[in-house]
């Protein structure tokens, strides 16, 4: 798969779902968040991308009408390098602590693009 096709990969998981409302940011924002839960409320989907090729940035979300198990896994796409010949990404996976307050922290290396699922069968958002 090309690389445009590894990245609409990560975002293919908000097709269908509604979307979530998340804090508004500048269009020249250096990191960008869509979030999405499905149909079935059992999944909540965040796609990041950190378009700060420089410097990495730590994101906190805070989680709220969610019951959700205590982990998160995430995807993360990491470019080799950052030059326009070179557009070729490491691909990662972590699974990340919940906190008690329902905050999740994630690094975000720079000019990554990550894919965050915050859910399982278990979990629900309430309406």
């Amino acid at each position: 798969m090309d690389t445009a096709g590894v990245v609409f990969e990560l975002f293919k998981v908000h097709q269908g779902n509604r979307l979530l409302r998340t804090r508004s940011t500048a269009d020249d924002a250096e990191v960008d968040l869509c979030a999405s839960a499905t149909p079935d409320g059992h999944h909540v989907y965040a796609t990041v991308v950190n378009r700060n090729i420089s410097d990495e940035h730590t994101l906190e979300i805070v989680l709220r009408h969610v019951a959700l198990t205590d982990k998160a896994s995430v995807r993360f796409l990491v470019p080799r390098a950052v030059t326009f010949d070179q557009r070729t990404f490491d691909q990662h996976d972590e699974h990340l602590p919940i906190a008690a307050d329902k905050r999740l922290t994630i690094r975000l290396p720079k000019g990554c693009i990550a894919r965050i699922d915050l859910g399982s069968r278990d979990a629900r958002i309430l309406y």
